[in-house]
């Protein structure tokens, strides 16, 4: 496979018939899992649309900043407990 050559606009015709046409359908999806698998934040990651006469590369939106994951019940109960406690010592303090 020359995963150089694979990137947005590549295109393998339709229908897909000969082994030599499945193995170029396959190196296409390897290089594009390669390709998405190395990507970071603001990187553009690459899908294989399934056109009418075609499959074809294309670019399928930016890797995204990760959000910050929710909170456990259990952090949530944790932090209102260190909340609690610390306006606690404030009054016993006379703060």
């Amino acid at each position: 496979m020359d995963e150089k050559n694979i990137q947005p606009g590549y295109s393998i015709a339709k229908p897909v018939k000969t082994q030599e046409q499945c193995n170029a359908y396959s190196d296409m999806a390897q290089a594009v899992n390669e390709h998405n698998f190395a990507c970071k934040v603001g990187d553009m990651m690459w899908s294989i649309e399934d056109l009418a006469d075609r499959y074809e590369v294309q670019e399928s939106g930016v890797v995204p900043e990760p959000t910050p994951a929710e909170p456990t019940p259990q952090e949530d109960t944790e932090a209102l407990l260190v909340d609690q406690e610390y306006r606690i010592t404030l009054l016993e303090l006379g703060v």
